[in-house]
């Protein structure tokens, strides 16, 4: 068994008495915290019920799409879904929690959707997660509504870490902040089309791009633990050939892009750091642990 499961098993013991699962699904576990850090893991789910059809493609009405099973005729190349896990994400998101609670005192809230993404993607919106499929809808409203229930929890400042995974060449964590490639490359970007506008706003001595990926960013911190990521001093944008996923819906409805006080990162972790070793994934999972702090003491 490797070492990131039994971290993870551990992580299931200890907290076993204060999960929380809503009646309304039984597919979405909550773990309430104590500190103003909550961490999301939408796609890491296994669980295949039968009771709920699998996601297809949609189909394209006018300009848009509508996703459900009854409409007619379905595109899978405009209107196509993704289905497929992010490995590890989950196990992941549970140790790095274990660790941030046992090695600095921060327990953050954990939102963990169990349902496989073939039946219901929690970073869509409901429509296109669920395809009006009555358990998954279920099970979209309860993730949703268990972050609600943190955020109102910490009522104030607070970080959302959208946990994902990707298969990119490149092999680099991708901090999505909602900043496409383009105005990346070109610098074309404000705070204010960002997720993290609030720690902006109250950081205003500090020249955005610095925020972003220079000197007093989250891609520093990484780049000082050895690890390549995009933005970062290192890699300030990924290039006009490399991929980069900016942030998906969750980070579009928690984040400070339209005002509030919650801050929201989509962190994109490549293939080699959840699936290779079991020494190189733990050893990971203790370093994105304390980036996720050195980040909230610096700024939450």
């Amino acid at each position: 068994m490797s070492a990131i499961v039994c971290d993870a098993l551990l992580a299931s013991i200890l907290i076993l008495a204060i999960v929380w699962v809503n009646a309304d699904s039984p597919y979405v576990t909550y773990t309430p915290g104590n500190c103003n850090v909550v961490i999301g893991a939408p796609h890491g789910g296994d669980e295949k019920p039968t009771s709920i059809r699998n996601r297809t493609a949609g189909c394209l009405v006018g300009t848009g799409c509508i996703y459900n099973h009854v409409c007619t005729p379905t595109n899978a190349t405009s209107c196509r879904v993704v289905t497929v896990k992010d490995f590890y994400t989950k196990e992941i998101a549970e140790n790095v929690a274990l660790k941030l609670e046992t090695q600095h005192g921060c327990k953050p809230h954990l939102i963990i959707n169990n349902l496989h993404r073939t039946k219901m993607d929690a970073n869509r919106d409901r429509e296109e997660a669920t395809f009006a499929e009555t358990d998954a809808e279920a099970a979209w409203d309860t993730y949703h509504g268990a972050i609600n229930q943190a955020l109102a929890t910490i009522n104030g400042r607070a970080l959302y870490i959208d946990l994902h995974g990707q298969s990119h060449s490149e092999e680099w964590v991708e901090l999505g902040y909602l900043i496409s490639k383009s105005r990346l490359i070109s610098g074309s970007f404000s705070a204010h089309i960002s997720s993290i506008r609030r720690l902006s706003e109250l950081n205003s001595a500090i020249p955005f791009d610095d925020l972003l990926r220079g000197s007093a960013s989250l891609g520093m911190l990484f780049q000082q633990a050895g690890i390549v990521s995009v933005p970062s001093p290192l890699v300030a944008d990924p290039g006009t050939a490399g991929k980069y996923y900016r942030g998906g819906f969750t980070t579009k409805r928690y984040g400070s892009r339209d005002g509030g006080n919650v801050d929201a990162i989509q962190i994109e972790l490549p293939k080699s750091l959840r699936s290779g070793t079991a020494c190189l994934v733990n050893g990971f999972c203790q370093k994105l642990a304390d980036i996720i702090n050195k980040f909230k003491v610096m700024y939450y």
